[in-house]
């Protein structure tokens, strides 16, 4: 039998490696734990994940995650790689964590984000207050548009055209809090992004002849010679496999697990909002984990995502924990 409980271990540790803001490290000195899973939607769309952890003492735990997406938008195939690194530190009561995340969107974008965390730990309750930078480079694109322009007979809509590579910065910001006691384990949170630094190196620019130069990118005007891949990133959110990709204006979060002997079932709910098309899904998520071995456990997931653009998506998950050194019985 696993000699670790599922909430206490797994469930924290998946939580780490995938920027959930886990709780304090709880694997015994020198314990590692090795995660295979993935999802499928019914619009035929796949998740895989790969990833695992090394405690090397019970206040630290290093972690490492890869993962790999293929679904589908009305743009065509959306295919995504990524991969994080992580670290969570307890010094008690207060526990520090970070994290650097790269992902690449196949003819779309690659980001870089940069992530912490500090936390408190005071009997069953845990509150955490997260912070995270992202620094997204948008493949070059070709635009055709209307851009807003100030002229001495008022504002005027006028066409441009040519080609841009564009990078987008943002910010987020949020908190968390959970409540570990007995068999229950309760969580909520919620996280808001700003999106205040976009830049656009334009060439082959085809201006009208009231224009001399583009006028300075403001964010209207960024929104409408990026329209396509913000059309695209916009309804990464309306499915479970993508929702975390899109460029969210905020989301919220909520959670529930009771524990049974040697199963835990949870219930977790995701609500949000893109923040250029103001786009919203909701996203409900139940599971069941169990042993299926003596150092291995098994989670099995199911859940729908309602979105503004695709409506209800479905989709389906399993992923394996396998528990490595820490004396496990």
């Amino acid at each position: 039998m696993c000699s670790f409980k599922v909430r206490g271990g797994v469930r924290n540790m998946l939580a780490a490696i995938v920027a959930a803001l886990a709780g304090a490290p709880v694997l015994a000195d020198d314990a590692g734990l090795l995660i295979i899973g993935g999802d499928v939607d019914d619009d035929s769309g796949y998740r895989v994940n790969l990833g695992g952890s090394w405690s090397p003492t019970q206040a630290t735990v290093f972690s490492l995650f890869a993962a790999r997406a293929d679904t589908a938008t009305d743009f065509g195939d959306f295919i995504q790689t990524s991969a994080q690194f992580g670290v969570d530190h307890f010094f008690g009561p207060v526990g520090l964590t970070g994290q650097v995340r790269w992902s690449d969107d196949e003819d779309l974008l690659a980001a870089r984000t940069f992530a912490g965390s500090v936390y408190f730990k005071g009997g069953p309750w845990r509150l955490a207050v997260h912070g995270e930078m992202r620094d997204a480079d948008f493949d070059a694109f070709d635009f055709n548009t209307m851009i807003p322009v100030r002229t001495p007979s008022g504002v005027q809509q006028l066409p441009v055209s040519g080609r841009a590579n564009c990078n987008l910065d943002n910010a987020g910001y949020g908190v968390f809090l959970s409540r570990n006691s007995g068999a229950w384990f309760v969580s909520a949170g919620g996280m808001t992004y700003d999106y205040d630094d976009s830049d656009c190196d334009v060439s082959n620019i085809v201006l009208p002849p009231e224009l001399t130069a583009l006028p300075v990118l403001s964010r209207e005007i960024f929104r409408r010679i990026a329209a396509r891949a913000l059309d695209t990133t916009g309804q990464l959110v309306s499915s479970q496999l993508t929702r975390e990709n899109g460029l969210l204006d905020s989301t919220l979060s909520l959670g529930l697990q009771y524990q049974s002997g040697m199963r835990t079932w949870g219930m977790e709910y995701y609500r949000d909002r893109e923040e250029f098309a103001g786009l919203k899904s909701h996203t409900v998520v139940g599971s069941l984990t169990f042993p299926v071995g003596g150092r291995s456990d098994l989670e099995v997931r199911l859940g729908a995502t309602d979105g503004d653009v695709a409506g209800t998506v479905g989709f389906a998950g399993l992923t394996v924990y396998v528990y490595l050194g820490g004396g496990g019985t």
